[in-house]
C-alpha cells in the first residue's frame, strides 16, 4: 500500500523500496540497506543516489563511512503542495493558451476570448481591465440608482482615475433627468455624451468597448455580474452599431 503510494509519486519500485526499508532501520550504510532491502550493494548505491538527488535521502559521513538516512514522511506533503501549486499555474496558463490552440484547429480563424464576472469584485475587475488596455472607449450606460455604497463610491473613484489617465469615451445614454444631471461633468471627465429617447429604447445594462473587447455589466444590486469578449469581429461589429447610434442621438 505504502509503496504503491510512492510509485505514483513517480518512485521506481526499487526506490519506493529502499526508502521504506530506510524509515524502518534508521540510518545506515550502504552494505545495510542493501542487506536489508534484498538488493545488490551496487544497485543499492545508485538507488540512494536517485534518492537524495529528489530530496528524499540525506547523507552524511562517519569514520569515512557514508550514512543514509530517510528524510520525514512529512516532504511528500510538501512534494504534494508543491505540484498542486504548479497544476494550477499550469491550468491558469492552459486558459490563457486555449483559444491559440483552437485557433489551430480552426484553420487559422482567430477565436474569441470571453470571460465571466461575478459580485462586487467582478464589476471591479471589468472597469480595472478598461483602464489597463488604455485606449479611448465607447459606452452605453442606463445610469443605475447604486444602492451599494462600496460599488458608488468605487465608481466614482474610477471615472476620475480614467480621466487623469487620459482616456476619453463617448457616451450614450437615455434620456432622463438623472442622465443630464450625470453628463454635466462630462468636460472634467474627458467625456462626450449624447442622449437617446428612454422610452423609445430602454436598456438596463452597461456597454463598454474599448480596444479589442466589449464588456457588458448589469449592475442590479440583486446581480452584479459582467462578460468581457475578446474578438476583433465582434468589436468591430458592435463599433459600427454604436457609431450608427450616434448619429441618430
Amino acid at each position: 500500500m505504502l509503496d504503491n503510494f510512492l510509485k505514483s509519486l513517480e518512485l521506481s519500485e526499487k526506490e519506493a523500496l529502499v526508502y521504506l526499508t530506510m524509515l524502518r532501520i534508521g540510518s545506515q550504510g550502504v552494505s545495510i540497506v542493501a542487506k536489508k532491502s534484498g538488493l545488490s550493494r551496487t544497485t543499492c548505491y545508485h538507488v540512494l543516489e536517485s534518492l537524495q538527488k529528489k530530496g528524499y535521502v540525506s547523507s552524511y559521513e562517519k569514520n569515512k563511512i557514508d550514512y543514509y538516512n530517510a528524510e520525514s514522511p512529512e516532504i511528500f506533503q510538501y512534494i504534494l503542495e508543491k505540484k498542486e501549486r504548479e497544476l494550477q499555474e499550469q491550468k491558469t496558463r492552459f486558459i490563457d493558451l486555449l483559444p491559440d490552440f483552437l485557433n489551430l484547429r480552426h484553420g487559422g480563424e482567430i477565436m474569441p476570448k470571453v470571460r465571466y464576472f461575478e459580485g462586487l469584485q467582478g464589476i471591479k475587475e471589468i472597469y480595472e481591465d478598461t483602464l489597463k488596455e488604455g485606449k479611448n472607449k465607447l459606452a452605453y450606460s442606463s445610469i443605475p440608482d447604486i444602492q451599494i455604497k462600496e460599488l458608488k463610491d468605487y465608481i466614482e473613484n474610477y471615472l476620475e482615475r480614467r480621466a487623469k489617465l487620459g482616456i476619453k469615451v463617448r457616451a450614450i445614454f437615455p434620456d432622463t433627468e438623472k442622465s443630464r444631471e450625470f453628463i454635466k461633468n462630462d468636460k472634467n471627465l474627458l467625456r462626450e455624451s449624447r442622449l437617446i429617447n428612454a422610452k423609445k429604447y430602454p436598456f438596463r445594462s452597461e456597454i463598454n468597448i474599448y480596444g479589442n473587447k466589449i464588456a457588458y455589466m448589469s449592475l442590479d444590486t440583486n446581480f452584479l455580474h459582467g462578460v468581457i469578449i475578446e474578438s476583433e469581429a465582434i468589436v468591430e461589429t458592435e463599433r459600427s452599431i454604436f457609431e450608427l447610434a450616434w448619429l441618430n442621438s
